[in-house]
């Protein structure tokens, strides 16, 4: 769930980097998850993330994750919000 929440932040970032100077992306919450597979080290682990549609600064998504073979490890829908960096620091 980290590895596709990281990826959807990136994709947030090329999406829209002119307006993602100084801003950090905060993960909101996590829901309808489903864990299919435990994952081992040195398991190749791959995604998709899909930005399922943005309302102000808050975006939704949702992903999968697999492995090689294309077997299924987890999917999940989650929220993130884009934040000023400077925010950050006031907490």
């Amino acid at each position: 769930v980290e590895m596709m929440a990281q990826t959807a932040a990136a994709l947030i970032a090329y999406s829209i980097r002119n307006e993602t100077v100084d801003k950090i992306v905060y993960l909101m919450n996590i829901e309808s998850t489903k864990f299919r597979k435990p994952v081992f080290p040195k398991t190749k682990v791959f995604s998709d993330v899909n930005a399922l549609r943005s309302k102000g600064r808050v975006w939704r998504f949702e992903g999968n994750s697999y492995d090689a073979s294309e077997n299924a490890i987890c999917e999940a829908k989650w929220s993130a919000m884009i934040m000023d960096r400077s925010n950050e620091k006031n907490s």
